[in-house]
């Protein structure tokens, strides 16, 4: 079956049963065929369920963002908010280059893979500063799952391995454009175009 058919939580339940009837057994011991001696579950959200990054084309003329710009990135405030309702990539649809490469994103030609490389790194610079000026943003911060912090400490040590959250936040403060560098590099801008 091909990933654009798939949809949805897969749930996988595997279910260990006693096979065969057993004879004289201790007592609390399973001795029906049948008789359940474990299970457990385990499920998975498919790709094609839901956008992995919530976005939204529209037109800037109609907001307090810029007529000329091509992108703005929303993120909340509460880095213990659901991730999806808290981070919002809205495209100017003015911007046609743009919104082109988001609408051939399945399969981006040569344009459309150096814009989403740029949107990819800029969003991720916005996002890395974001939670650089929270100060509940610590390197043995404890989010829920799928929260807003926990997507930021997983883009963070996916971007940073082996680098501190304090490291990056004095980087930041005593010299930004050794720290746009670094981001620069660890997002790869323009390697996947």
């Amino acid at each position: 079956m091909s990933g654009a058919q798939l949809g949805g939580v897969l749930s996988l339940e595997t279910v260990l049963v006693l096979s065969r009837a057993v004879g004289p057994a201790a007592p609390f011991a399973p001795r029906r065929a049948g008789s359940l001696l474990w299970d457990d579950t385990a499920s998975l959200r498919l790709q094609g369920d839901a956008p992995l990054f919530p976005m939204t084309v529209i037109d800037f003329a109609h907001t307090s963002y810029r007529d000329d710009a091509a992108w703005h990135l929303q993120l909340g405030s509460d880095l213990n908010g659901a991730a999806m309702g808290s981070m919002l990539l809205i495209v100017n649809e003015k911007a046609e280059e743009v919104a082109t490469a988001f609408a051939h994103a399945a399969r981006p030609g040569p344009v459309d893979r150096v814009v989403l490389s740029m949107v990819y790194s800029d969003c991720a610079r916005i996002m890395v500063e974001h939670a650089l000026l929270k100060e509940e943003f610590v390197d043995d911060a404890d989010f829920a799952e799928e929260s807003l912090g926990a997507t930021l400490v997983n883009l963070f040590h996916r971007l940073f391995p082996g680098r501190t959250v304090q490291d990056l936040r004095r980087l930041r403060q005593n010299s930004p454009s050794l720290f746009a560098t670094e981001l620069q590099a660890a997002t790869r801008i323009l390697k996947e175009a």
